[in-house]
C-alpha cells in the first residue's frame, strides 16, 4: 500500500489522463496476500486531450 504513491509518480502527462495500476503482493509460498489499486482520473476542464 506505501508504494502506490510512489509508483504514481512513473505516470507521466504523455500516458492521457485516465489510469489505474494495480499491485498485488505475494508471500513465499505464491499466495496472494494483498491487492490494491490506485486510480487517477483527471479529466480536460477544457475539453483537449493531452498529446
Amino acid at each position: 500500500m506505501a508504494s502506490l504513491p510512489d509508483i504514481a509518480e512513473l505516470i507521466t502527462s504523455n500516458d492521457g489522463d485516465n489510469h489505474a495500476v494495480t499491485v498485488m503482493v505475494r508471500d513465499e509460498e505464491g499466495s496472494q496476500i494483498y491487492a490494491g489499486t490506485l486510480t487517477f482520473t483527471g479529466p480536460r476542464l477544457n475539453g483537449k486531450a493531452s498529446r
